[in-house]
């Protein structure tokens, strides 16, 4: 039964056989094939015998004394027995292992190198039967996997494949009691482990070839195909089918627990390989405060990883202190001598922090110099490096009286640059993005002004050059790839996001890794180039503080850990390229002439180097950076800032949250987003309503009052919340601070009628210290600014006008939110009469749609079969017919069209309703949906307008077509009914998240009670 192999071996002999060549004696003479089994029969013997014949005879010449063989049935018909040879010197056991085996299984096949060397026994031995041989050449550590996979390809019909070592006795009858339907291997194999974290192990192969880099490079490999492929078997190429039983047989193991091994062919081999025992999302999501700025001490020394301000003691008149235009300004006439006054820049970027990273300390002493550059764009700067004590030092000899903003970093320069953005998103601020840089990188502030802050931004020599490295290579060209952060570190992190991915189903690793595969197209690559040039905003804060710690738990070079974070972002919605130029060799002695006018920024312009040293660099600095100004940029700086937003004598008094990007609006189509979606058409700025005028429909923006008043509530966001408090809920303790914020979620509250606008007072003293950013969604402004006159508001209410149509407001205001071009991370609809548990909300998922779990409670629904149903709304406009267009709709995209959006929108809705007439229907007075899921909503929610879908079955509808468990989070809610109604507080349960109704006349204004419970206990809780 031994045979040939029917398919290509990789790297072996190229072979075009067929089933006709099975069991082909070869010739003594002849060559045999690397990977060909063969029958190996000695022609010097004439003999022929049976099998028992032969083992009887053996039988006899080794155990002279003992009585003949009984005659026995086989033991093993089916299985295929492999005998693999660690060296060729013991093909002389062959006649042992005969005696041993061959009663008990119709087929042996020899396996080993040494090909001649086998010839020669078997003419010395005198073996006359026939010896079934593979020869594979000599690779140790793969031999025994090998033997296997090349025994697998056989054309023989067999049920199971045992491999042994040649010196492994095997019980015969204990093995039979055991089955042939599983895998089999020695049970040592539970009881030692290595640990992908570390690089060397008690284990002495770990860190060589074929240890750990093999290993983590096939589960990347495995990972690339499930994710990207959708691979569910892992396709079983040579190739494949060796690097899954190495991981199975030989390198999870040492080899002597190997040495008995039963394979099935039932069986699909598994792997499990666990990572370290850092746990990143659990430490993610703990509930551990920011950490709020502090001064370092001068005496002592200063924390690792804890920014904080270093203030020089020395209280000398000559020390440079001031406000930051004397500071700057005298750098200036120190540096640049003789030249013309500094001019006033047209932009900042109060919003950014400015991280600067230092190689080395002897560089803290060109401080000066960045504060130069950069200090008049940017009021806040973290310098980020090592050694304290130099800083110190350079603090004094520089004569710096103003503090300095700094981080103790890491000793591995390696990963000081990602390090330093890390451990500066984890203060208590109101920045809206982080923008590290190298001590020698020069940037183009006119250009970087002009680029989207809501994307991470690096280089694009990441796309234009497309450098990489290969998993499959332990050397490379790139020095660092072999060391100890490079490929082993990469593998790592890719090992444990597979981990949690699979075994966890964590949400962030799943679409990290989707987002990776989908934009690399590669299995066996990692990107990387020079990291001197980085942006994330803080709405990307929580992946990167997700991938970051697992760069710094495997010590990944910030050079291969970059790129493969910016690979993982949803492109190109998340990441942008912005245009760069490094200078290398002979023009980094002349980088001023390589900074060409549409870069954003250019590396290295060395302060010693090009601004000291070189006369055109010092001249270029002094005449051309820093007095260079743009009328086109003034231009479109006081637009975007004056005209725009509003006027400038309104926006003296204009109440906007410092968090507050400006927001940008577009007009949708109403009838079909999906091509608006794909389109480049860009978004508008935010505008201010016209009050002589009619409000346009479906534009966010400011309303502001007109009047002068000297009564009118305006001020900053505290005083006006405070008037409120003091005028609504008089003789009460002071308001307290509250402990958290939510500045990058914009609070949506939809209005069922225009006559409840006048609660928005009552609103603000609810929400506002939680929410910077609010906006009213209704019917009839007109209403609104009676009613603005009325209240004597004074700050900018944002507003948008919505459909007349009120079973279709709550998904449009949040439709028309989407469009504008903001930093939110998520957008949360209330109605008027909604009243949120803070706490509660505060702990829940921002990354997941939120809905009631009345949802999931009640579990009520409609059915398509049924023209009317107890729920009243099912057979008007918007209700049956409605969906049933909607779904129809999708049906025609994802079949004729081939829309993915369609189509995964239906398996995950069939998935989670399992029926196909039913729709899910509930009150909607709480949605929230994260930003990363706008364009399924958007796409959804033009199906719903265009037809006129009802809103308490259309969003259930939109909940269920999400990917749950991953990407939906039911919230605990009550919604009160009857006379509990009067009694609302009451109801008001600790673990709830929000409530519904509270009313501001019938409850707040109306009871005193509901008044107390407001005042004393919701607006005072922690």
């Amino acid at each position: 039964m031994v045979s040939t192999i029917l398919l290509h071996v990789e790297n072996e002999a190229n072979l075009v056989v067929g089933p006709e060549a099975c069991r082909m004696n070869r010739s003594w003479d002849g060559q045999v094939q690397l990977g060909i089994p063969a029958v190996l029969i000695n022609l010097s013997r004439n003999e022929t015998a049976n099998v028992t014949d032969w083992v009887s005879r053996l039988h006899r010449d080794m155990c002279p004394d003992s009585p003949d063989l009984l005659e026995i049935p086989l033991t093993f018909p089916d299985v295929l027995l492999i005998v693999d040879f660690n060296s060729p010197n013991l093909y002389s056991v062959i006649p042992y292992l005969e005696l041993l085996y061959r009663r008990h299984f119709a087929d042996i096949l020899y396996c080993g190198d040494g090909l001649e060397t086998l010839k020669d026994i078997i003419v010395q031995k005198n073996i006359t039967f026939p010896v079934n041989f593979l020869h594979i050449s000599n690779h140790a550590w793969q031999m025994k996997y090998r033997c296997l996979e090349y025994a697998m390809k056989m054309c023989g019909d067999y049920k199971g494949y045992l491999l042994i070592g040649d010196d492994t006795l095997v019980n015969v009858k204990t093995l039979r009691a055991l089955g042939e339907d599983r895998v089999l291997l020695g049970k040592d194999f539970l009881r030692w482990v290595v640990n992908t974290t570390q690089f060397k192990s008690s284990w002495m192969w770990w860190g060589n070839e074929g240890g750990r880099n093999a290993m983590l490079g096939v589960l990347n490999e495995l990972v690339y195909r499930a994710v990207h492929e959708h691979d569910v078997f892992a396709k079983q190429s040579s190739l494949m089918a060796r690097r899954l039983l190495a991981t199975i047989f030989v390198t999870l193991c040492t080899a002597t627990l190997l040495t008995m091994l039963y394979v099935s062919q039932s069986r699909d081999p598994v792997i499990l390989v666990h990572p370290g025992p850092v746990d990143v999302q659990v430490k993610q999501r703990s509930t551990n405060p920011c950490l709020t700025l502090g001064t370092h001490s001068w005496s002592d020394n200063i924390p690792y990883g804890r920014p904080g301000l270093l203030i020089n003691p020395s209280n000398g008149s000559d020390v440079l202190r001031g406000s930051t235009t004397d500071i700057v300004n005298r750098i200036y006439n120190n540096m640049c001598p003789g030249n013309q006054t500094l001019s006033n820049v047209q932009f900042t970027f109060p919003d950014i922090l400015l991280i600067v990273d230092f190689n080395y300390p002897s560089q803290y002493n060109i401080i000066t110099y960045l504060e130069l550059l950069y200090r008049r764009y940017f009021p806040n700067i973290l310098y980020c490096g090592l050694e304290p004590e130099t800083l110190k030092k350079q603090i004094v000899a520089e004569k710096l009286g103003f503090p300095i903003y700094y981080l103790h970093a890491l000793r591995d320069t390696w990963q000081t640059k990602y390090e330093c953005i890390q451990h500066a998103m984890k203060m208590c601020d109101n920045y809206t993005g982080y923008l590290l840089i190298g001590d020698d990188t020069l940037i183009n502030m006119t250009n970087f002004q002009r680029t989207p802050k809501h994307k991470a931004m690096v280089g694009d020599q990441f796309v234009k050059t497309g450098q990489h490295v290969n998993t499959t290579l332990h050397k490379y060209s790139w020095p660092f790839w072999g060391l100890e952060g490079g490929r082993s570190a990469m593998l790592g992190v890719l090992n444990e996001l597979a981990f949690k991915a699979n075994r966890d189903n964590d949400h962030l690793a799943q679409q990290f890794l989707r987002n990776y595969y989908s934009f690399v197209n590669n299995s066996t690559i990692f990107h990387i180039m020079p990291i001197d040039f980085l942006y994330v905003p803080k709405r990307l804060s929580s992946i990167f503080l997700y991938m970051t710690s697992l760069f710094r738990k495997y010590k990944a070079i910030v050079e291969l850990a970059i790129p493969f974070f910016v690979c993982g972002l949803e492109h190109p919605g998340d990441v942008y390229f912005v245009r760069m130029c490094s200078v290398r060799g002979k023009d980094r002695d002349n980088s001023q002439i390589r900074f060409d006018k549409d870069l954003v920024y250019l590396h290295p312009f060395k302060y010693y180097a090009n601004f000291k040293s070189k006369t055109q660099g010092k001249d270029f600095i002094c005449q051309n950076y820093l007095l260079n100004k743009s009328t086109l940029m003034a231009l479109r700086l006081l637009a975007t800032i004056f005209l725009t937003l509003c006027t400038a004598t309104l926006l003296t008094m204009l109440y906007v949250s410092k968090s507050r990007d400006p927001v940008i609006l577009v007009q949708p189509d109403p009838l079909d987003v999906q091509d608006e979606l794909r389109g480049t058409n860009q978004c508008l700025t935010l505008g201010k309503h016209s009050w002589k005028y009619n409000v346009k429909y479906g534009r966010p923006g400011l309303l502001i009052n007109p009047s002068k008043d000297s009564d009118v509530l305006r001020g900053s966001t505290t005083d006006i919340v405070n008037r409120i408090y003091n005028n609504m809920c008089p003789g009460y303790q002071t308001l307290p601070n509250v402990q958290f914020t939510f500045p990058d979620i914009l609070l949506i509250v939809d209005f069922n009628h225009p006559a409840y606008y006048n609660v928005i007072p009552y609103l603000e003293l609810l929400y506002r210290r939680y929410f910077p950013n609010i906006l009213y969604c209704g019917l009839e402004p007109e209403t609104l600014k009676e009613q603005i006159v009325a209240e004597k508001l004074g700050f900018p209410i944002y507003y948008l006008q919505a459909l007349k149509d009120n079973w279709q407001t709550k998904y449009e205001c949040i439709q028309h939110a989407m469009k504008m071009c903001d930093s939110f991370s998520g957008y949360l609809l209330i109605g008027d009469d909604t009243l949120i548990n803070m706490t509660n909300f505060q702990r829940t998922p921002k990354y997941k749609a939120m809905v009631g779990d009345e949802f999931v409670k009640s579990g009520q629904f409609v059915t398509t079969t049924y023209f009317q149903y107890s729920w009243q709304w099912w057979g008007v406009e918007g209700g049956r017919s409605a969906m049933l267009g909607v779904l129809n709709e999708l049906a025609f995209k994802a079949n004729r069209d081939n829309d993915h959006l369609a189509q995964e929108f239906l398996r995950n809705y069939y998935s989670f309703v399992k029926y196909r007439n039913i729709f899910y229907f509930m009150p909607i007075d709480f949605l929230y949906v994260p930003k990363r899921l706008s364009s399924i909503f958007l796409y959804m929610t033009s199906l719903f307008r265009k037809y006129k879908a009802n809103v308490e079955v259309a969003i259930p509808f939109f909940v269920c077509g999400l990917q749950n468990q991953v990407d939906v989070h039911f919230v605990r809610m009550l919604s009160l009914w009857g006379n509990d109604r009067d009694i609302s507080q009451k109801r008001f349960e600790k673990d709830l998240v929000y409530l519904h109704p509270f009313k501001y006349h019938a409850n707040f204004k109306s009871t005193p009670q509901a008044k107390d419970f407001i005042c004393q206990k919701y607006l005072r809780s922690k």
